[in-house]
Protein backbone atom coordinates (compact mmCIF):
# COMPACT_ATOMS: atom_id res chain seq x y z
CA UNK A 1 0.00 0.00 0.00
CA UNK A 2 1.22 3.45 -0.72
CA UNK A 3 1.02 6.38 1.67
CA UNK A 4 -1.98 8.11 0.03
CA UNK A 5 -4.11 4.98 -0.01
CA UNK A 6 -3.25 4.01 3.52
CA UNK A 7 -3.92 7.43 5.05
CA UNK A 8 -6.68 8.59 2.71
CA UNK A 9 -9.10 9.24 5.57
CA UNK A 10 -6.58 11.40 7.41
CA UNK A 11 -5.60 13.35 4.30
CA UNK A 12 -9.25 14.14 3.45
CA UNK A 13 -10.24 15.23 6.96
CA UNK A 14 -11.78 18.66 7.33
CA UNK A 15 -10.11 20.42 10.26
CA UNK A 16 -12.11 23.30 11.66
CA UNK A 17 -10.47 26.71 11.89
CA UNK A 18 -10.91 26.99 15.68
CA UNK A 19 -8.86 23.81 16.09
CA UNK A 20 -6.05 25.11 13.91
CA UNK A 21 -6.04 28.58 15.46
CA UNK A 22 -8.05 28.55 18.73
CA UNK A 23 -7.16 32.15 19.63
CA UNK A 24 -7.66 33.64 16.17
CA UNK A 25 -10.88 35.52 16.90
CA UNK A 26 -10.33 36.17 20.59
CA UNK A 27 -11.13 39.88 20.30
CA UNK A 28 -14.51 39.23 18.71
CA UNK A 29 -15.33 36.53 21.25
CA UNK A 30 -14.28 38.83 24.10
CA UNK A 31 -16.71 41.52 22.93
CA UNK A 32 -19.53 38.98 22.63
CA UNK A 33 -18.87 37.69 26.16
CA UNK A 34 -18.73 41.22 27.57
CA UNK A 35 -22.08 42.06 25.95
CA UNK A 36 -23.58 38.87 27.35
CA UNK A 37 -22.26 39.65 30.82
CA UNK A 38 -23.71 43.17 30.68
CA UNK A 39 -27.06 41.72 29.66
CA UNK A 40 -27.02 39.21 32.49
CA UNK A 41 -25.89 41.69 35.12
CA UNK A 42 -28.63 44.17 34.19
CA UNK A 43 -31.41 41.59 34.03
CA UNK A 44 -33.78 42.47 36.87
CA UNK A 45 -35.11 38.91 37.21
CA UNK A 46 -31.61 37.49 37.71
CA UNK A 47 -30.29 40.28 39.96
CA UNK A 48 -32.87 39.50 42.65
CA UNK A 49 -32.03 35.78 42.63
CA UNK A 50 -28.27 36.04 43.06
CA UNK A 51 -27.53 35.12 46.71
CA UNK A 52 -23.91 36.24 46.47
CA UNK A 53 -24.91 39.71 45.34
CA UNK A 54 -27.58 39.94 48.06
CA UNK A 55 -25.10 38.94 50.77
CA UNK A 56 -22.69 41.66 49.62
CA UNK A 57 -25.38 44.34 49.87
CA UNK A 58 -26.67 43.23 53.30
CA UNK A 59 -23.39 43.14 55.23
Amino acid sequence: MDFETRFEDVLTMVILQWIINPYGDIEETDVILQEELIGLSSNEKLVGKNPLKQSLYHQ
